[in-house]
């Protein structure tokens, strides 16, 4: 048969060879098919969400809230949602397990695969957008220290939220694409994805695929622009300015670089993949499917440690606040005690 529902429902003994096609990630029983592919989910989720929620209270704990901080609380959202995401996913694993492919098809119908499939999207293309801005930002600073706008926190905000703007119209397009044009009933695999995840003919999957591709190498290409322009600049001002704070203060961040390379280290195996599929190229199933669930969502796992540890400031904050904390758990714990 050629059927899967079928195959999961009977022996292949009793129904012959089975000629159809599964989801790598998936079994006939669990949404997340083995106990490794779900321990990487559940400590990614953890990570992406409880580390990115961290670091954005711990920036927005500041006096004064800067530019900068403004820009890394904005990658942190990008980072969050996809935590979300998988969050959804995990979730629908624990609901669903020992019975998914009882209920597969309305699964993947669903409103909120549907939802989970737009956060996904939405999350990676506001990612790269993020971080593209995020250095476009620097290097103004750094090269017009005094007629760059980015040092101003409104106008930073507002580029922001124009830059938000693109990334959910653009997520939003290949939405409508999918479910208004081409008018699927259901995703065409149970994690949720629009990415071009091999054996799917699509219109909607190929250009999703295309425009991830075209971000990520875009943003790619502009980051590593940008820093070799921004280490030319900083060269130059320590050369005519060996002595003064400015040349010192304006430098080349490095919990920027660390992020940087380890969005890189996500974006190229991704890009590359999805490359190759878009031309034909035979691609190994298992690795068409851990690219999207597993290796894409490293960088918003990761993001927040490397601000945080990196981070001076971001570490003095969040002593104040624990310390803070356990004090006000004291005073409770002291008040209840002598209380008659």
């Amino acid at each position: 048969t050629n059927n899967y529902h079928v195959c999961c429902v009977y022996k292949k003994d009793q129904v012959g060879f089975c000629t159809a096609g599964w989801y790598h990630l998936s079994s006939c029983n669990d949404l997340l098919a083995n106990i490794p592919l779900r321990l990487a989910i559940y400590v990614m989720i953890t990570l992406s969400l409880v580390g990115n929620c961290i670091c954005f209270i711990l920036h927005l704990s500041n006096k004064k809230i800067k530019p900068h901080d403004a820009l890394v609380m904005n990658l942190n959202f990008a980072d969050f949602i996809f935590g979300v995401y998988l969050g959804i996913l995990g979730t629908a694993d624990m609901v669903f397990r020992d019975y998914f492919v009882s209920i597969e098809r309305q699964w993947r119908g669903s409103i909120v695969c549907r939802i989970a499939a737009y956060l996904s999207l939405f999350s990676v293309i506001h990612s790269s957008f993020s971080l593209s801005f995020m250095t476009l930002c620097r290097y103004l600073v750094v090269a017009y220290p005094m007629t760059s706008s980015f040092r101003e926190i409104r106008k930073t905000i507002k580029s922001i939220c124009l830059l938000s703007l693109a990334s959910v119209l653009l997520s939003l397009m290949i939405i409508l694409s999918a479910f208004q044009i081409e008018e699927f009933l259901e995703l065409p695999n149970p994690m949720c994805l629009l990415f071009d995840t091999g054996g799917h003919e699509s219109i909607t999957m190929m250009m999703s695929s295309a425009i991830l591709i075209c971000v990520q190498i875009c943003s790619l290409i502009v980051i590593t622009v940008l820093y070799i322009a921004l280490f030319l600049t900083v060269r130059k001002s320590r050369k005519q300015f060996s002595k003064t704070k400015r040349s010192n203060g304006c430098g080349i961040s490095p919990s920027i670089i660390m992020i940087t390379a380890t969005n890189m280290a996500c974006w190229l195996p991704s890009s590359v993949v999805f490359s190759l599929s878009l031309l034909s190229h035979p691609v190994p199933s298992s690795v068409m499917s851990w690219i999207p669930v597993v290796v894409m969502p490293i960088n918003a796992a990761v993001n927040p440690l490397i601000f945080i540890m990196t981070s001076q400031k971001l570490k003095t904050n969040m002593l104040h606040l624990l310390s803070k904390f356990t004090l006000t758990k004291l005073n409770s714990r002291d008040i209840s005690i002598s209380k008659p």
